[in-house]
């Protein structure tokens, strides 16, 4: 039996500059989803525990701290591809993530790319796996993100290795044989664990530039400079699972961490869905046992389309 976890409020009011600053400096000085900080601002308001918090510090972290949120906003960039600070109540902002308990939703999360977020993010299925993945789950992770956007569809993946590289892939080489084409998808969206100028595995930072170009986006809920820590990479399981509208499991052993992603996207709502592989590959035990368990068998990008169109206006 799935359980489903207290949606937050969404904001339906364009947020005020002092909001923006707010939530900017606490995101840098705390961690996402820090107990007291998400209590804080629970019982008072983003502003009112900035506000205390800078009794502790000094003046001129204070002034950085505030000049960087202000550059940081929407708008503020004169080039789209450099990094913006949304928070929610910002046009870009994708209500899905308010869908997530207090204890795991982000002040705010850093982006950069020539897409709009809210947009990728309205019926998109994640494309998920391993990172140790066969050839086989990588051929078939790139071929189904090239189905969905050739259908209009955008992806959702990590910036790992494996199934998620295959899924970015996949998006990309759709971009480039049918740019121009407004009935095909227009971007793919990389969740990052670390900070925005921080890339995650640093091998990816062409393949996360060109995400960017192509009209995707790279998000992140953690500050700029940040590595990626245990905690950190479980915070962007969290975004993952709260972004998709379905989330697809390509290739997992017993024990990969899109196993993780898609039980917290099932305890919010969202279906799941897994390809089947090969029986004596351990790569496969993964897929097999969400299979076994309910999960939506998956052979082609209209299984996928199927569940998306299911579950429309119910996740």
């Amino acid at each position: 039996m799935i359980t489903t976890t207290t949606h937050q409020a969404p904001i339906d009011t364009e947020p005020t500059d002092t909001e923006r600053v707010a939530r900017y400096a606490l995101a840098c000085l705390t961690e996402p989803g820090d107990p007291a900080t998400s209590r804080a601002i629970a019982h008072n308001g983003a502003p009112h525990t900035w506000a205390a918090r800078q009794a502790t510090l000094a003046h001129a972290t204070i002034g950085a701290l505030e000049r960087a949120a202000t550059d940081a906003a929407p708008g503020a960039q004169p080039h789209p591809r450099l990094p913006r600070f949304l928070i929610p109540g910002d046009t870009e902002w994708p209500t899905r993530l308010d869908h997530l308990p207090a204890e795991h939703s982000p002040l705010g999360v850093w982006v950069y790319g020539t897409g709009n977020l809210a947009a990728l993010t309205t019926n998109t299925p994640a494309l998920i796996g391993s990172r140790a993945a066969t050839h086989y789950g990588q051929q078939i992770a790139h071929e189904l993100s090239q189905d969905l956007h050739l259908a209009g569809h955008q992806t959702i993946a990590s910036t790992g290795y494996g199934i998620d590289n295959a899924t970015h892939r996949g998006a990309l080489q759709t971009h480039r044989d049918h740019e121009g084409n407004d009935g095909a998808g227009h971007g793919t969206v990389a969740v990052l664990p670390s900070g925005i100028n921080s890339p995650y595995p640093h091998a990816q930072t062409a393949l996360l530039a060109q995400i960017g170009e192509a009209g995707g986006i790279v998000l992140t809920q953690q500050a700029p400079g940040h590595h990626p820590t245990r905690s950190r990479l479980q915070g962007c399981q969290h975004l993952i699972a709260a972004l998709a509208s379905a989330v697809v499991v390509v290739e997992a052993a017993s024990r990969s961490a899109a196993l993780g992603i898609a039980t917290k996207a099932a305890t919010l709502g969202r279906p799941i869905g897994a390809v089947p592989g090969p029986i004596n590959s351990s790569c496969s035990t993964g897929t097999h046992r969400l299979i076994q368990n309910g999960a939506t068998l998956i052979t082609t990008h209209l299984d996928i389309l199927e569940i998306l169109t299911s579950h429309t206006g119910t996740t």
